[in-house]
Parts: C-alpha cells; sequence; structure tokens
C-alpha cells in the first residue's frame, strides 16, 4: 500500500485536487466499479443490448476500455433509454481520463433514472477530476442523501470541502467516515490536516499519529 504520508502537501498542508491523497482516495474506496454492474445488469431493456453490455463490462474489467466503449455504444443504439449502458460507457471514459465524455455520460444516466446513488458518486469523481470542487461536493451529497451511511461519499465530500477551504464542514464529514470506517489511516490524516488549518495543532497530532499507527498496521499484515 502507498504511504499516505510521502506525497508534498500544498496550501498549508491540504492537498489540492489533483494531490495524491486525493487519487488515494479515488483508487482505495472509489469506483462504484465495473464489479458492481453484473448485479445491475439485468435491468437493461433489450435482450441483445444486454449482451453487448455484458461484452463490454468484460472487456472493461480486462482494461480494453476502448474496445468496452465500442460495445457500449452499440448498446445505446439498442436501448437509448438505458441509464446502465450510459454509466458503464462514462466509467470506461473515467479510466481512459476523458472526463469531460465521461460527464456527458454520467449527466445522461442521471437523467433517465435520478435514484441511483453510484450515478452521483461517479460524477461527483469527475469533477473532482475537472476541479470543480463546489459540482462534487453538490454530487456527493446528494449519494449521502439517497444512502445516509456512504462512508466513501462522506470521505470524498470532506475533501472537496477541504479544497474550499472550508474546513469545519470537512472534519464533519471525515467524523462520518471515521464512524463507519474506523480503520482507514487516510480518513484520520485528512482530519489532522483539516485541523491543522484550523491552529487545532493537538487535535492534528492526535489524528496524524493514529493514521501512522494504522498505515504501519497495514504494512506489517501485508508482508
Amino acid at each position: 500500500m502507498a504511504s499516505f504520508f510521502a506525497g508534498e502537501q500544498t496550501k498549508g498542508g491540504v492537498e489540492t485536487m489533483d494531490g495524491a491523497l486525493y487519487i488515494v482516495a479515488s483508487v482505495f474506496f472509489l469506483l462504484a466499479g465495473f464489479a458492481r454492474l453484473f448485479a445491475l445488469i439485468g435491468s437493461r431493456t433489450s435482450i441483445r443490448a444486454q449482451e453487448v453490455g455484458n461484452k463490454g463490462v468484460r472487456l472493461a474489467g480486462e482494461g480494453k476500455y476502448q474496445e468496452a466503449i465500442t460495445c457500449f455504444n452499440r448498446a445505446i443504439d439498442l436501448s437509448p433509454n438505458d441509464a446502465m449502458a450510459y454509466y458503464d460507457r462514462g466509467l470506461a471514459y473515467y479510466c481512459l481520463n476523458q472526463y469531460e465524455r465521461a460527464l456527458q455520460d454520467y449527466d445522461d444516466a442521471i437523467r433517465i433514472n435520478p435514484n441511483k446513488s453510484d450515478f452521483y458518486y461517479n460524477r461527483g469523481l469527475v469533477y473532482k477530476e475537472l476541479k470543480q470542487a463546489e459540482f462534487a461536493v453538490r454530487d456527493f451529497s446528494q449519494v449521502i442523501r439517497l444512502n445516509s451511511c456512504n462512508a466513501e461519499a462522506c470521505f470524498n465530500r470532506g475533501l472537496a470541502y477541504s479544497v474550499l477551504q472550508q474546513y469545519e464542514e470537512a472534519i464533519q464529514d471525515f467524523n462520518l467516515a471515521i464512524r463507519w470506517e474506523p480503520h482507514h489511516p487516510q480518513l484520520y490524516y485528512n482530519r489532522g490536516l483539516a485541523y491543522r488549518e484550523l491552529k487545532q495543532d493537538d487535535r492534528a497530532q492526535q489524528d496524524f499519529d493514529r493514521a501512522k499507527e494504522l498505515e504501519e498496521g497495514v504494512q506489517k499484515n501485508q508482508e
């Protein structure tokens, strides 16, 4: 596991939207992911679209994102109101760092089905990559409204609040995330950074110490 203490810090210690810790979050918690899609594919409205979509998901799982996009294009042609097909394609574009195209697909998925928290969650990640923290906060908030126990969304909203220098709001979100996921070092580390920005150095140091302890435990278990 990569160290959460190795990256350089900016803006007085809080990582920017393109900083290492935010990226770690995207890798560690994130994408609602291709693995989940198998459970959702049964909702496809066209049998042929389902078959093509299944093939796209398998290709994406192999890292063949461009080939997967070709399949998702076909699935959308066959079933243009299938929100999952747009979502699948958006994930593939995200993995290719084509964030504007991913954003458009997530917009379409949400337009068709506005009640899937995964859609908002992954669109929030796109907004993060596009350095639009305000919109990221909005989408992570919607995830929390739909699923109040989503630690990942709380964590990422906290990171976005930190970017916006709204440190008290960030701490509240990190507190929620820690309540549900108390053994992840980056939660404590980022809360410590927020405390440090608020000049609460004792609390910051407590969180840094706890993060280091958890990090060392993880590394020991991997040996």
